[in-house]
């Protein structure tokens, strides 16, 4: 089948064939998500209902913190309250109310400590009784917004309430106060956004919409069963059941609430907040939907037709050209370019194809080149590193001689004699450093090195450093290599030194032989009572150079992770800033079969 076939019928068959399974899926995928958009704004809504209610709350906590501080400043309230004063005693009585005017409070009375009310503004003649428990449970209770019921001569009404604990003339009282819940109240919640706030209870419902209400009135007085503390009905349409029964024409969204009877007597009465959205708008939107998904999918239908028929008469022919040419391309080597004279979109992309080569040819080159350059900076910083490792003690070594000769040129001979040791064991250590760079690329063989007189042969790191040693004499031979165990212990010396404050401190280096798994090993230890080094930063101290130091190379601890990973060994680092760093490299241990 030639190659216009072959895209006619694939195009077809891409475009026609889903085309029965993309209306409903794009319409189910749409519409849900609608859906769910619509249900997330009534859940905001009424996390910001619920919010919106605590805040409210505050606000008479607030009001009743101020009146609390004005107590203390009104002296005919002040003689009245501590002296008893009769005189004053109506000023008393009365206060409540007065307070419940200049605040906005709608309940409002001042109890003492043993719950005697003092005055009451929303029920004046209810001072003398004794009704503790009700601030009881609001000063323990640590909800934001509390609801409770409250009397008033025509009857018992919803209020939002807080409590106040202060004191006067040493005496312990309390100021309980709220606003009402009434439908003006439930409406300002709702701040005109399209949505319904109602509070629903075994004795009734309330709701910021008059015909919602009543709706909700009905179906509790349906069935006058309560609302459970978890929010389900009893047998009937308790404030569950009515969200239920709303749920066919609304989106609702409960909140578990509890009523305080008056005060504070008895068992809290359960209720729910709901909040509810008509779905009338989200049903208009989901139709208006399926109207257009219909219009664009026929005519994409349509035009989908038509493009297939055009693509496989005018692309083929220019398309096999540029597959023939892609087909020869080579970055190693010049190959004829894909620039046409062609005008059209395919002779475009053969002149972007041709641009591209060129880049990527260029792009291969400087990539080699930038290769080369860092794998020759990495080896220079490696050597350079390395024999500056070397150079050093025999540096230390001449500078004391050099210092003896000038000082005391007859104890020449018995220090160099003492010295001598490290002069040879430094210029074998950079001889055979040389052999290994030599090899380069090429493994260190293992073999069974007696690792005690390598470390007891280590010079002092130097004035001002207490260096300990610590190598028993019969730690078995590492499986691994002299000049590499060399390399490991001097940049973990070195490392500890540099870590010094001032260069002065304690540094310690022992050896020890253990057991893991079953199989012997030497662990290896380098501690110092340095600076220490930060959590974030452990974990980056073997990394190919990285260094916190101002001249540091950032090699010494890669260097000596890669020598002991080539042993079959590791390397951990247990530090805190403060506290001193302690390096642990763990090596194989020669078997007895292994060894000499």
């Amino acid at each position: 089948m030639r190659l216009r076939s072959r895209i006619l019928l694939l195009s077809l068959l891409l475009v026609l064939a889903p085309m029965a399974l993309l209306y409903v899926g794009l319409r189910v995928g749409v519409g849900r998500r609608l859906a769910e958009q619509y249900e997330d704004r009534v859940a905001a809504l009424a996390d910001f209902v619920e919010a919106d209610l605590g805040a409210r709350g505050l606000r008479v906590a607030g009001a009743l913190e101020t009146l609390a501080e004005t107590v203390a400043d009104d002296t005919r309230l002040r003689l009245a309250i501590l002296d008893g004063d009769e005189a004053h005693r109506g000023y008393l009585i009365d206060h409540a109310g007065r307070a419940m005017r200049l605040t906005g409070l709608d309940m409002l009375q001042l109890q003492d400590a043993d719950g005697r009310i003092l005055s009451s503004g929303h029920f004046r003649n209810a001072y003398d009784r004794v009704e503790p428990l009700l601030p009881a449970r609001l000063l323990t209770d640590s909800r934001a917004a509390v609801l409770g019921w409250a009397r008033r001569p025509e009857g018992r009404f919803l209020v939002l309430l807080r409590a106040r604990p202060f004191t006067l003339g040493g005496r312990s009282f309390v100021l309980t106060g709220g606003v009402e819940v009434d439908r003006a109240f439930l409406a300002d919640l709702a701040r005109g956004s399209g949505m319904a706030v109602s509070l629903v209870h075994a004795g009734g419902a309330l709701s910021s919409d008059p015909m919602l209400e009543a709706r909700l009135v009905r179906l509790v007085a349906d069935d006058a069963a309560p609302v459970s503390a978890g929010g389900a009905t009893g047998s009937g349409a308790g404030a569950g059941d009515a969200a239920t029964a709303l749920a066919a024409g609304h989106l609702v969204r409960e909140r578990a609430l509890s009523l305080l009877p008056p005060g504070g007597a008895g068992d809290p009465e359960p209720a729910r907040l709901l909040v509810s959205v008509p779905r009338a708008p989200l049903t208009g939107t989901l139709r208006s939907l399926d109207l257009w998904l219909a219009l664009v999918l026929a005519a994409t239908a349509a035009g989908a037709v038509a493009l297939s028929v055009w693509i496989s008469r005018a692309v083929s022919r220019p398309l096999a050209d540029l597959a023939a040419g892609i087909e020869g391309l080579d970055l190693e080597s010049p190959a004829p370019g894909l620039a046409t004279d062609r005008a059209d979109e395919v002779g475009e992309v053969g002149r972007f194809l041709d641009r591209m080569l060129e880049r990527l040819r260029a792009t291969a080159r400087d990539l080699r080149e930038a290769e080369r350059r860092a794998t020759l900076g990495e080896l220079s910083r490696q050597v350079h590193h390395d024999i500056r490792n070397g150079v050093t003690p025999l540096r230390n070594v001449l500078r004391h001689l050099a210092q003896v000769a000038a000082d005391d040129p007859a104890a020449l001979a018995g220090v160099f004699a003492e010295r001598r040791r490290t002069l040879e064991s430094g210029l074998a250590y950079l001889e055979e450093l040389a052999g290994n760079y030599a090899r380069l690329a090429v493994k260190p063989a293992r073999g069974p090195v007696d690792l005690g007189p390598l470390l007891r042969a280590l010079p002092a790191p130097g004035a001002g450093v207490d260096f300990h040693l610590d190598v028993p004499a019969d730690l078995p031979p590492v499986l691994a290599e002299t000049t590499g165990l060399r390399r490991i212990v001097e940049n973990l010396l070195r490392n500890a030194v540099e870590s010094l404050p001032d260069g002065r401190g304690r540094v310690s280096l022992s050896a020890a032989a253990a057991e893991e798994d079953g199989a012997p090993v030497v662990r290896l230890v380098v501690a110092d009572t340095g600076g220490g080094i930060p959590p974030e930063i452990q974990a980056r101290v073997f990394d190919d150079f990285y260094t916190t130091k101002a001249a540091g190379s950032g090699l010494g601890l890669s260097i000596v992770r890669r020598l002991a990973s080539d042993f079959g060994g590791r390397i951990a680092v247990d530090s805190a800033p403060g506290a001193g760093s302690r390096f642990t490299v763990t090596l194989p241990a020669a078997r007895d079969k292994e060894r000499p």
